[in-house]
C-alpha cells in the first residue's frame, strides 16, 4: 500500500494531477485588445502578439528526463550535500557570472539527495541573493542556455487547471566546457531581437575564455590526465537542438481558441474611472501576477485589466467575455490570495466586462 501511494505522488510530492508543459511560438499572430489613457478616457485598441501552443509532457517523461545525459561531466562524486566542484567556479563562472553560479547553488541545494528537480520560490531566492526577480529570471535563462537546468511550466488539473510554480530539472554533475566555449566561436550570430543578457552571453561565447583562463583550463585537463581520469572535451553542445527535440515529444495544445483570435477592429472605446487606491491596487496585483505566471500567461490574460472595490467585493474589469470567462474559471483563487497578501479585506471577486 505504501509503495502504491508513493508511486502516485507527483514531483511536488502530492497526489494532484499536474500538467507539465513548455510554451512554443507557432509563427502565427493573434489580435488582442489593450487600453490606454487618452485625456480623460480609457481607449481600447487592437494589436498583435505571437501565437503560442503548449507542448505537454506526462509525469513519467519529466521524471525520467535528465540533463546529465548530455555533455561530458567532470570527474567527481556528488554526495548528499550541496557539492560544487572548483571547476564550476573557475571556468563556468566566467560565462554564468557570480550571480549565475550562486543561483545554481541554490537550485542544486533544493534538488537534494537523488532528486534532480525542484520548484523553487523565485521571490525568496531573489531576497536571499539580493537581486530583483527579473535578474533571477535572466540568470535562469543563462543556466538553461548552458544545460544546467530545464524548466517545465505546470498547471494543476486537479484544481481547475490553475497555474502553479514551474518545475526545474537540475543537472547534478557539472559539465566540461566545450571547445567552442574555451576557444570562442566568431561565427556565432547575435540576433537583434536577443534579450540584453543573451547578447552579453553570446559576446563572451564569440571570444571564448580569456587567455589566462585558457591556460588554467589546460592545466586542469593535464592534471586530470595525469591522474588517469577520462577527460573528453566535446567540440560543442547544441542545447537548442536538444531542447527542440524534447519539445517535439510533447503533445500539442493550442493556448488560444478561435473565439479569442476573432477580435473585431471596430471595437468602441470603453472608459474606466478608478480611484487612486484602485489604480495603485491594480498596479500592485499586476506586478505580483507578472512574477508568478509565465510570461505568455501574464501577457495573454492580465496585461490589461482594472480593479473596482465595493466594500468586501473586488470587481475585475476586462475587455471582453472571453477574458472574463477564462479568468473566472481559472484564476479567482490566485487573485483572492494576492489581494489578501496586499492586506485587502476582500471576501469575493467578480469578473465583469467593461461596459
Amino acid at each position: 500500500m505504501e509503495e502504491s501511494n508513493l508511486s502516485s505522488r507527483n514531483l511536488k510530492d502530492n497526489e494532484d494531477e499536474l500538467l507539465y508543459y513548455r510554451n512554443v511560438e507557432t509563427g502565427q499572430k493573434i489580435a488582442r485588445k489593450r487600453t490606454k489613457k487618452m485625456q480623460n478616457e480609457i481607449v481600447s485598441e487592437i494589436y498583435y502578439v505571437p501565437e503560442y501552443e503548449k507542448r505537454v509532457f506526462n509525469e513519467d517523461y519529466v521524471k525520467e528526463f535528465s540533463l546529465d545525459k548530455f555533455g561530458e561531466a567532470i570527474p567527481y562524486v556528488d554526495g548528499e550535500i550541496t557539492i560544487l566542484n572548483n571547476y564550476f567556479y573557475d571556468f563556468w563562472g566566467y560565462f554564468l557570472k557570480a550571480e549565475g553560479t550562486s543561483l545554481y547553488g541554490h537550485l542544486k541545494r533544493y534538488a537534494y539527495g537523488t532528486k534532480d528537480w525542484c520548484w523553487p520560490n523565485i521571490e525568496l531566492i531573489s531576497l536571499k541573493m539580493d537581486k530583483s526577480q527579473n535578474t533571477i529570471r535572466n540568470l535562469l535563462d543563462l543556466l538553461e542556455r548552458y544545460g544546467f537546468i530545464y524548466k517545465f511550466n505546470v498547471t494543476n488539473k486537479s484544481r481547475e487547471n490553475v497555474e502553479e510554480s514551474p518545475v526545474y530539472k537540475i543537472r547534478k554533475q557539472v559539465p566540461l566546457l566545450t571547445q567552442k566555449l574555451i576557444e570562442g566561436d566568431p561565427s556565432l550570430s547575435i540576433g537583434t531581437d536577443d534579450p540584453p543578457h543573451i547578447k552579453k552571453a553570446k559576446k563572451k561565447e564569440q571570444t571564448g575564455l580569456p587567455e589566462r583562463l585558457k591556460t588554467e583550463h589546460k592545466k586542469f585537463v593535464n592534471k586530470m590526465l595525469d591522474q588517469s581520469k577520462n577527460v573528453n572535451i566535446l567540440d560543442a553542445m547544441e542545447y537548442e537542438l536538444i531542447y527542440s527535440d524534447i519539445l517535439s515529444k510533447g503533445a500539442i495544445q493550442k493556448l488560444y481558441s478561435d473565439k479569442h483570435q476573432k477580435i473585431k477592429e471596430t471595437t468602441h472605446p470603453k472608459t474606466v474611472t478608478m480611484s487612486e487606491k484602485e489604480s495603485n491596487l491594480t498596479d500592485s496585483v499586476k506586478e505580483i501576477l507578472k512574477s508568478r505566471l509565465s510570461k505568455p500567461s501574464f501577457e495573454t490574460w492580465f496585461s490589461s485589466f482594472y480593479i473596482k472595490l465595493h466594500d468586501n467585493l473586488c470587481v475585475i474589469l476586462v475587455t471582453d467575455e472571453f477574458y472574463r470567462d477564462w479568468i473566472h474559471s481559472r484564476y479567482l483563487k490566485v487573485l483572492l490570495e494576492i489581494l489578501h497578501e496586499l492586506g485587502e479585506d476582500i471576501q469575493n471577486i467578480d469578473v465583469r466586462v467593461i461596459q
